[in-house]
């Protein structure tokens, strides 16, 4: 059988009365159901979900908006098989039939259906009319609000790690503009504590040097007046 050559579904290569056999005897179990709903992929286009429940397997559905090329409809439950045909919204009907496995060719009959020319039917649905809801912004204003509201939250959140960042610190801006901080980052600690020790050590030294010279100034200062009198008495003897 050549699909693509048809512009409605074929019919296997087997009696009217095998096809309606075949139907019949699985008429109980077999129920479809069509449902539409604004495209996912395009505002131009329209969802048809069609549901097949068969206990065969696997089933396959059919479109003339597919070339007649059969899709596998996928199933949750082994019971309900289901696709998602995407339509131009111009188009008002859709024609499809299933197959069941490999070779068997099948309508719903309980559906509205017509002659596909080639001894067998195609189910026929009438697409109908999808109203969009409207929005009262337009998409470049839409665009713009998100747009303004991003860069907003983004101020906000850069303003508040600043705030949090000077808190941290403990140092306010004025503070921070005395700091030179190429110098405090080039000195290591060890040279700076040496320094500090030197420094002690040269106060204390002078401290001693100081402590000496007072001594000396009073030893010598004691010493004049423990003299001055020897002296006076010995110019009176003389």
């Amino acid at each position: 059988m050549n699909y693509n050559s048809r512009t409605s579904a074929p019919v296997p290569q087997r009696s009217p009365s095998h096809l309606n056999s075949l139907l019949g005897a699985s008429l109980i179990t077999l129920s479809k159901m069509v449902s539409v709903q604004p495209s996912s992929i395009s505002p131009e286009s329209v969802d048809v979900i069609i549901t097949f429940r068969n206990e065969s397997s696997p089933i396959y559905i059919a479109t003339d908006v597919m070339g007649w090329q059969p899709q596998l409809m996928t199933s949750t439950n082994g019971e309900a098989y289901e696709h998602v045909i995407t339509v131009p919204k111009q188009q008002r009907t859709l024609l499809y039939k299933f197959r069941i496995g490999d070779n068997h060719w099948v309508h719903d009959a309980s559906v509205s259906a017509e002659p596909d020319n080639l001894g067998g039917f195609n189910n026929r649905f009438e697409i109908p009319d999808i109203s969009y809801p409207e929005s009262n912004i337009a998409p470049s204003e839409c665009s713009e609000a998100t747009e303004l509201e991003s860069v907003a939250a983004v101020e906000s959140v850069a303003d508040t790690v600043s705030e949090v960042a000077d808190d941290e610190s403990g140092v306010s801006h004025d503070e921070a503009d005395f700091i030179d901080v190429d110098d405090v980052i080039s000195e290591p600690d060890f040279p700076t504590g040496n320094k500090r020790s030197e420094d002690s050590r040269t106060i204390v030294h002078g401290y001693i040097i100081i402590s000496i010279i007072i001594a000396a100034v009073a030893f010598v200062w004691c010493t004049k007046q423990v003299l001055s009198p020897s002296l006076l008495s010995t110019s009176t003897h003389s």
